[in-house]
């Protein structure tokens, strides 16, 4: 939601003191560090855990929040999409690969069927929802937004007693 928001809300020319042009190069930072912190985070996960990696990437989630909400500047953007990436990745494979460990072998394909359905479900309602809550509400406003998620997300790996 962040990349197509950020985007969005320099196109709209809201508080965006740069040119639309270099956005492409602040957004391939958030593609590339996804993609390289992929090569790392299986090795991370064996080394610290399931559970230490998703409090790792709802940290670095948080820490996006909170540099998108303080800088409104092109580097507060990128770096904010870097980390973005960052804690996409450690949540996203942290979450995907315990889910493997997860369910009981006759469950396996419901299991992933589900999951999958989740995951890409509220990918597809967050890539169509930025842009009409940027354009209704404010850049810090959706960045609030995610909060909660990212809150009930904490709770609910607090409360799971396994792994």
């Amino acid at each position: 939601m962040g990349q197509g928001a950020s985007f969005l809300q320099c196109q709209a020319g809201r508080s965006c003191a740069h040119e639309v042009r270099t956005l492409r190069y602040r957004d391939q930072y958030s593609k590339v560090t996804l993609r390289w912190t992929s090569l790392i985070t299986g090795d991370l996960i064996n080394k610290f855990g399931h559970k230490k990696m998703i409090y790792a990437g709802i940290i670095i989630m948080f820490s996006t929040i909170a540099t998108h909400f303080v800088f409104e500047t092109y580097y507060g953007y990128m770096i904010g999409l870097i980390l973005l990436g960052v804690g996409w990745n450690f949540l996203f494979v942290s979450g995907t690969s315990l889910l493997v460990v997860s369910y009981n072998k006759e469950d396996k394909f419901l299991a992933q069927g589900l999951n999958d359905f989740v995951v890409f479900s509220s990918q597809s309602i967050g890539a169509l929802s930025a842009g009409i809550l940027l354009f209704s509400t404010s850049w810090k406003t959706l960045n609030l937004i995610c909060l909660p998620l990212l809150i009930l997300l904490l709770l609910f790996s607090l409360l799971n007693k396994k792994n």
